[in-house]
């Protein structure tokens, strides 16, 4: 019996080490919707035409310059971390919005959808209970489609002429899937309780950047819920 006695008096200190341990347990889920996802470089798209219904043929390759893309849509993603301030997390998303400023041989396009799979880890710093700064490393990758028409010389033009059909509005799509890896700066504000909001801004090595903001539901980072 006198063996127990100290393991007795270290079970209080231990089960009050654990909920500690739980409590420092953070996190939020984020609902994604509006975003701009800029190009500062070029990038290689599928040129495909639409045979009938059911059918598309790939008619090959062209490259779009820069532009901007800017929409709306709907995604979640989730946040966890702990007492040492490291994170993890994932997301999907998926929006259509407009493409401008785009460097391509083609006069019109249609509304564009944008989608994304990423995952991210990194570190937050909170500020007084009110805010949680974070930077983050982010993988994964993303998409976009839109149709084109109204072919404009050299390369629009000739690829029409070699599809062997009239250009038509939905005749062409442009579609491109590319990996992700890039960094993140953000910031998430506690307003009420579990109630907040967020906004981000990731780079990545390839040139793409994203701006995002949203409502935000969780517990902050030493904050109180």
């Amino acid at each position: 019996m006198k063996r127990l006695l100290p393991l007795l008096a270290l079970a209080p200190i231990a089960v009050s080490s654990r909920e500690a341990r739980a409590d420092d347990t953070w996190g939020y889920v984020d609902v994604l919707s509006p975003e701009m996802v800029g190009e500062l470089r070029s990038h290689t798209y599928d040129l495909n035409q639409q045979v009938d219904k059911d059918t598309s043929q790939f008619v090959g390759n062209q490259t779009v310059g820069g532009g901007r893309f800017l929409g709306g849509g709907f995604g979640v993603r989730g946040i966890v971390g702990g007492g040492n301030g490291f994170f993890g997390g994932g997301e999907a998303y998926v929006g259509g919005g407009r493409i401008t400023g785009a460097d391509l041989p083609w006069a019109s396009t249609s509304t564009a959808m944008h989608y994304t799979v990423l995952g991210e880890v990194g570190w937050a710093l909170p500020v007084k209970e009110l805010l949680s700064l974070h930077a983050a490393a982010v993988f994964g990758f993303d998409g976009m489609r839109f149709d084109v028409a109204n072919p404009q010389a050299p390369v629009g033009a000739a690829t029409t002429a070699a599809g062997g059909m009239a250009a038509a509005p939905g005749g062409f799509t442009l579609s491109r899937f590319e990996l992700r890896a890039g960094v993140q700066i953000g910031v998430h504000i506690n307003l009420y309780k579990v109630f907040g909001v967020f906004a981000d801004g990731t780079i990545d090595y390839d040139g793409q950047y994203r701006i995002r903001f949203g409502l935000a539901f969780g517990c902050p980072r030493d904050g109180s819920c």
